[in-house]
């Protein structure tokens, strides 16, 4: 497929027959006029509900969804664009809320496959089979997704922080019933030792945002190195007002004897979203 980049050279607005127009450049240098002279009508011209923008002000960058290639760009002239294409990171863009933003959208509004993910951010750096799925790992963008030949499920995490930390959550969820709240919790070991003992305090709160209490379960391993652990605790919290849980500290003890606590502020960085 063939992508069009349009060069707006002039912000200028110029009246033709009473009407307002924007001069535009196309790549060959022939002028391209327009009534569509606002940023949201271009798009829409265009056929653009998904992109995302580099903004410096005076020239702003318009690219296609999720990747590096430019759409078109409102810029007063063809080296105020390559000024601004030079200082656009990529890279920089892949590990934002932006791109985890940009994409779900983007799933949301179509079926993404494999080929689209491998155009966009290349090969996996791993492929790891999870039943009748495949995580596909993108560090590079903080991204693990799951798939068939499409995209099935997709999870956002620091993976810098958890490869440091040697640990992982892949799913937490609040449990229980009008009377009583518990946890669902799956946690992955990245570390080169098995796990013995996983001690896990977890924060309750109402809805209003006061501490209900503070409790600590503790999860028995074996968990052998590059595997996952699945745990249910049921009536952690004797209470009816509980609305929010959240772990607030991690200890873990290994099979050889050696122990670590996870930073608090790490926790979060390490959960995968």
């Amino acid at each position: 497929m063939k992508y069009l980049i349009i060069l707006l050279v002039s912000l200028s607005i110029r009246t033709i027959g009473g009407a307002q127009h924007t001069r535009c450049l196309w790549p060959d240098g022939t002028e391209f006029i327009t009534e569509k002279h606002t940023f949201g009508s271009y798009l829409d011209s265009l056929g653009m509900k998904n992109y995302h923008t580099f903004d410096l002000g005076s020239t702003m960058l318009v690219f296609h969804p999720l990747s590096n290639r430019l759409a078109f760009a409102w810029a007063d002239s063809k080296a105020d664009m390559d000024a601004t294409l030079a200082k656009y990171s990529h890279a920089n863009y892949l590990k934002s809320e932006d791109f985890e933003r940009d994409f779900q959208n983007f799933r949301n509004d179509h079926e993404i496959d494999t080929s689209f993910l491998i155009r966009v951010l290349g090969e996996p750096s791993k492929r790891e089979p999870a039943g009748e799925l495949v995580h596909w790992y993108y560090p590079k963008a903080n991204m693990r997704v799951a798939v068939s030949y499409f995209v099935n499920d997709v999870n956002f995490y620091d993976f810098n922080a958890a490869s440091t930390q040697g640990f992982c959550i892949d799913y937490f969820q609040h449990t229980g019933d009008e009377y009583s709240s518990g946890f669902e919790i799956t946690v992955e070991n990245l570390a080169k030792k098995t796990i013995k003992y996983i001690w896990l305090t977890v924060k309750a709160s109402n809805p209003v945002g006061d501490i209900v209490g503070t409790k600590t379960v503790r999860a028995i391993g074996p968990i052998a190195s590059g595997r996952d652990g699945y745990y249910e605790f049921e009536s952690v919290f004797l209470s009816k007002v509980v609305e929010r849980l959240a772990i607030i500290n991690i200890k873990i003890e290994y099979m050889d004897g050696s122990a670590k606590v996870i930073p608090v502020g790490m926790i979060k960085k390490i959960t995968m979203r």
